[in-house]
């Protein structure tokens, strides 16, 4: 494990009492669900809001705040509000943690070579691809 990734993860630990790699352990999760549990996170202190209640507050100093007078440190919210196709997508571009998460998971494995994999529509919302008039545009060149 890199150093650098091995330096957060202590923090993690040790500031927000949160173990990535005990959690990873716990619920099973395989690369995918850790990529979205690490966008879901990083999504939700970008957005000022706390992982774990959903309550917006002013700042990321106190979400943090919050959380350890709430005690919501280390607690994650159900994985039906992080398990979710949109925290496939990265809060901040060129994000390094995903670049080194772990993927323990054998994807020609027994379990994922039975595992179907099912698109899912997602609606397009405040995309330049909803203007209609532009879409004509684009099929005309």
């Amino acid at each position: 494990m890199p150093l650098t990734l091995q330096r957060l993860l202590d923090h993690m630990k040790a500031e927000h009492r949160f173990d990535l790699v005990a959690v990873r352990s716990k619920l099973q999760l395989n690369f995918y669900q850790q990529v979205k549990l690490v966008n879901y996170m990083r999504r939700q202190i970008h957005q000022c809001r706390c992982i774990f209640c959903d309550q917006k507050l002013p700042s990321q100093e106190e979400v943090h705040k919050h959380a350890v007078e709430e005690d919501h440190l280390g607690l994650l919210p159900p994985s039906s509000s992080w398990d979710q196709p949109q925290y496939f997508f990265p809060t901040y571009e060129n994000d390094n943690l995903l670049y080194i998460l772990d993927d323990d998971d054998d994807d020609c494995g027994t379990e994922a070579a039975g595992s179907m994999v099912i698109a899912e529509d997602s609606a397009v919302v405040d995309s330049i691809l909803a203007q209609q008039d532009l879409l004509e545009e684009l099929k005309l060149s």
